[in-house]
């Protein structure tokens, strides 16, 4: 539903319905599949806000395999350095 943040969004949310019944009516006319049942197969808005929160949870999960990945590369580095350190102070 259009909050009208955007001028456009309104008008936006019109023609993406106006093309999926557009698209829809093709693709029912080039397969057997009824209207009712590509309904079903779209996506809704629960789908993309859930896929929108898998999206959120794997980038959350890739950062910090990539933050362990990069420490784990760099620990003989920050060894030396704290040998180093160690080395200096005492």
């Amino acid at each position: 539903m259009p909050s009208n943040a955007n001028p456009f969004e309104e008008a936006a949310e019109k023609a993406r319905k106006e093309t999926n019944e557009a698209l829809s009516e093709e693709l029912v006319s080039l397969t057997p599949i009824r209207a009712e049942e590509l309904a079903k197969m779209l996506p809704t808005q629960g789908d993309k806000e859930e896929f929108a929160r898998l999206m959120a949870a794997v980038n959350a999960a890739t950062t910090h395999n990539e933050k362990v990945a990069a420490i784990r590369q760099n620990i003989g580095n920050f060894t030396k350095a704290a040998v180093k350190l160690l080395q200096t102070a005492v």
